[in-house]
């Protein structure tokens, strides 16, 4: 089996995320794909509950109907911070016979090394990164990674470097979970990048208002 993981806070989980998953597996003939809420995030603060966060995502996949997308909470079971590497070792462990697909935007690959035990998830599967086709970015910090280097230059950097497997997609998203978080707060429409079921949710339980 060809399975990939795709996680993320999913704080909240928008359209663009579905979009991303849905190409992905099409691409690369995915047959599975785990979602994965993180639990506690190590590189962000103030993220929303987990159980509000994993129940979106639950609505999420259940209005998409396809049977290829599974949520899996293992992250947030797992005490402790959530690492990237763990969960690929516990599906390793799960299916030790089938090819691992992790699948990642292009920001996050131009920071991965700094991931904890970063050569461990190169190890453990091909990295599946989504990004624009003309993808340049000015510089956002000088010593946390390649931010002004092409994404094909980085690419070719880490496979020849560390011997890694790196697929590259043309995936343009202009949404993002920070922007719709803002949006709720200054009371603007966003149904437009949510599934019916996580607007009505936000709503029932009044969140990203504060």
């Amino acid at each position: 089996m060809k399975y990939g993981i795709f996680g993320g806070t999913f704080d909240p989980i928008h359209t663009g995320h579905l979009l991303l998953v849905e190409k992905a597996m099409d691409i690369f003939s995915l047959e599975r794909v785990f979602m994965v809420p993180t639990g506690v995030s190590y590189l962000k603060s103030g993220v929303s509950a987990a159980a509000d966060r994993l129940e979106m995502t639950r609505r999420a996949v259940w209005e998409l109907a396809d049977e290829r997308l599974v949520v899996d909470d293992v992250e947030i079971l797992r005490e402790g911070s959530s690492y990237t590497y763990e969960t690929l070792e516990y599906y390793k462990e799960s299916f030790p016979e089938d090819d691992c697909y992790l699948i990642i935007g292009e920001d996050s690959l131009r920071y991965i090394e700094k991931w904890r035990c970063s050569k461990r998830i190169f190890e453990l599967s091909t990295i599946l990164v989504a990004g624009r086709n003309e993808s340049y970015h000015p510089a956002i910090g000088n010593d946390m990674g390649y931010s002004e280097a092409s994404l094909d230059t980085l690419i070719r950097d880490l496979t020849d470097r560390l011997e890694c497997r790196i697929e590259f997609f043309a995936f343009d998203c202009d949404v993002s979970s920070t922007e719709i978080r803002r949006s709720l707060k200054n009371g603007e429409d966003v149904s437009a990048y949510l599934t019916d079921s996580v607007k009505q949710y936000i709503d029932e339980k009044g969140l990203y208002r504060l």
